[in-house]
């Protein structure tokens, strides 16, 4: 009985799918979906979203690790990147996507050649987020190339993780600029007014 009580309404809320979301006074407001994989950008299209509030993207870095959390896993390349975040963009059409950079460290741990392993006493506080990827430039950077060529297939916006100080905006953009400086150089298009925030 439960069951088939919480299936009816379901079935109850799809008349709402493709109506405006707005309150009984009137005011509008945008419903956006927080994802972890490009798969997930289907289910908020189909689901009605407005757009993607938040792309957490270290949960494709998570799901390339190996079973053995002792063995490296191989670094998760710029095309790979490229190929996800195009894939979320084409999904969401015209609709806006925030992607967050790396926020990996503290309670997400990432297995990779390319990112060092640390020890800290408190890693919640410590090296993660945009402190490990100014950390590691390479990595930081081989994300941005890969965000930025997605950018011409959708509505694209970069989030910096975890910012707390304005040298810390200053030395990702000093990357970002170089990432821009690096695909003109190669010829590859891209959009180089999307909007990156923190």
């Amino acid at each position: 009985a439960k069951i088939r009580e919480e299936y009816q309404h379901k079935l109850e809320l799809r008349q709402y799918l493709n109506k405006p979301a707005e309150t009984q006074d009137g005011t509008k407001f945008q419903l956006f979906a927080n994802i972890g994989t490009p798969e997930e950008a289907e289910i908020a299209k189909a689901e009605g979203a407005d757009g993607i509030g938040l792309f957490r993207t270290e949960f494709l870095y998570m799901s390339q690790n190996g079973v053995s959390l002792n063995a490296a896993a191989r670094s998760f390349s710029e095309q790979t990147q490229f190929e996800a975040y195009k894939q979320v963009l084409q999904t969401m059409g015209d609709k806006p996507v925030t992607i967050r950079t790396l926020d990996a460290g503290g309670d997400k741990l990432i297995n990779a050649v390319d990112m060092p392993m640390f020890e800290e006493k408190n890693p919640l506080m410590g090296l993660r987020a945009i402190r490990l990827s100014l950390e590691c430039p390479n990595v930081f950077k081989t994300q941005l190339r890969a965000l930025y060529r997605a950018s011409v297939y959708g509505n694209l916006r970069i989030m910096l993780p975890l910012i707390s100080s304005v040298e810390q905006v200053k030395e990702a953009q000093a990357l970002i600029k170089q990432v821009k400086e690096e695909l003109t150089a190669e010829k590859i298009d891209f959009k180089p007014d999307t909007p990156v925030g923190i």
